[in-house]
């Protein structure tokens, strides 16, 4: 249950603080990041291999993101 709620918590208490501090708009633009971010943070740290479709994916999200920003 711990591993299940804590995170839960936290992840949520980060989020409403994000909708309050950029607004809602800007917090869903960064929050399309996250699967970027998951991808890299388990090439860097569980070595994971990314593949030339999650390369892809993750440029198709950074333009997708640059996009929403103009």
């Amino acid at each position: 249950a711990f591993l299940a709620l804590v995170p839960t918590v936290i992840a949520l208490a980060a989020l409403l603080a994000a909708i309050s501090r950029i607004g809602p708009a800007r917090t869903t633009i960064v929050g399309t990041l996250e699967p970027l971010f998951t991808a890299l943070l388990g090439y860097l740290v569980l070595a994971e291999q990314l593949t030339v479709r999650e390369l892809i994916g993750g440029t198709l999200i950074i333009l997708a993101v640059l996009t929403q920003r103009r």
